[in-house]
C-alpha cells in the first residue's frame, strides 16, 4: 500500500506558471536533489491544495510568479535554506577537487570560497 501511495505523489505535478493562490515553493537550490520537491509534493497533498506552484533557478526572479500580488489568506510562499557551510564545503569538493583535480589543502580551499564569493 506504500507503494501505491507513493505513486500518487508523482501524479500531482508543478506549476510553473504565475499563480496567486495555493502552495507557492520558492526553488533555490542549484542541484538535481529532488528531495524539497517531494516533501513540497507531500505537504501539497497531505492539504488538498488544488494549486502548487514552484518558482525555479530558470527565472530570474519570484516576481515573474507574481508573488507579491499572491491572496494571502489563500496561499503559503516557502522556500528550503541550504547550509551555506556545507554546501561551500560539498561545491568545493564537486568543482575543485573531482572536476578539475586540485589537491583539497586548506590554502586551497581558501582561495576557492575568496574566488566563489562564499563568506560566513
Amino acid at each position: 500500500q506504500e507503494q501505491e501511495q507513493e505513486e500518487d505523489y508523482d501524479e500531482m505535478e508543478f506549476q510553473n506558471t504565475p499563480t496567486r493562490e495555493g502552495l507557492l515553493y520558492i526553488n533555490l537550490a542549484n542541484s538535481d536533489e529532488d528531495i524539497p520537491a517531494q516533501i513540497v509534493l507531500r505537504i501539497a497533498k497531505a492539504n488538498k491544495c488544488t494549486s502548487t506552484s514552484r518558482f525555479g533557478t530558470y527565472l530570474k526572479n519570484a516576481r515573474a510568479m507574481d508573488y507579491d500580488n499572491r491572496n494571502r489568506e489563500n496561499s503559503f510562499l516557502f522556500t528550503f535554506v541550504r547550509d551555506p557551510t556545507e554546501r561551500a564545503v560539498r561545491d568545493f569538493f564537486y568543482n575543485r577537487v573531482t572536476l578539475q583535480k586540485y589537491e583539497p589543502t586548506d590554502r586551497v580551499f581558501q582561495e576557492y570560497l575568496e574566488e566563489r564569493g562564499f563568506h560566513n
